[in-house]
């Protein structure tokens, strides 16, 4: 008799955490958030590019409370190394899944940490070389946290991305590269 109840009292409590969940929400489903970070080239892709700001915009919407798709367009003015006018613009738009947990806090408060992952493109743009600009497939994990209160979430994220790389305007063979995305955000539901 006694593991039935707690058995009962289990499912009652994990049958409300949606519902709770639904409530904190109030169908503000849709977010935009502009984004400032940094971008961080690591391994190989670090001997060719500087580390530089990171401005964007994500735009996200959330299927059930658990679980949301999320667009993402940034830009990175770094600099290509060993080039002498080697002013890079990096862009970069993906599409991906995130997995996250909204945690009523107090209130109007909610607690979103999440993971993610997702594939898109990037393009690398000389500003004044006189080199065709390269676009490569994308892919990222993800990983961070939200804070909304009422229409307004404040976020952390930090993206691992992946990527297959011939050289920038030098063609070499094709390796995989590796760099992190590190920003935050400040959006509006809706």
């Amino acid at each position: 008799m006694k593991k039935m109840s707690v058995a009962i009292a289990a499912l009652a409590v994990l049958a409300s955490l949606p519902a709770q969940a639904r409530a904190q929400e109030k169908s503000r489903r849709f977010e935009i958030a502009p984004l400032v970070g940094a971008y961080l080239p690591t391994g190989g892709q670090r001997d060719m590019l500087d580390d530089s700001v990171l401005a964007g915009l994500t735009v996200s919407y959330d299927v059930i409370p658990y679980a949301a798709v999320v667009g993402a367009f940034s830009w990175a003015p770094t600099h290509a190394k060993g080039v002498g006018n080697g002013d890079l613009d990096l862009f970069q738009y993906d599409l991906g899944v995130q997995g996250q947990l909204p945690i009523a806090l107090s209130g109007d408060l909610t607690l979103k940490p999440f993971v993610g992952v997702g594939a898109g493109a990037r393009t690398y743009s000389f500003r004044d070389l006189n080199v065709d600009s390269e676009t490569d497939f994308a892919g990222y994990v993800s990983a961070g946290a939200s804070l909304q209160y009422q229409a307004v979430a404040v976020s952390l994220t930090a993206r691992d991305y992946l990527t297959p790389f011939n050289g920038i305007g030098r063609e070499t063979s094709t390796q995989t590269r590796n760099d992190l995305a590190l920003f935050g955000s400040v959006g509006v539901r809706f």
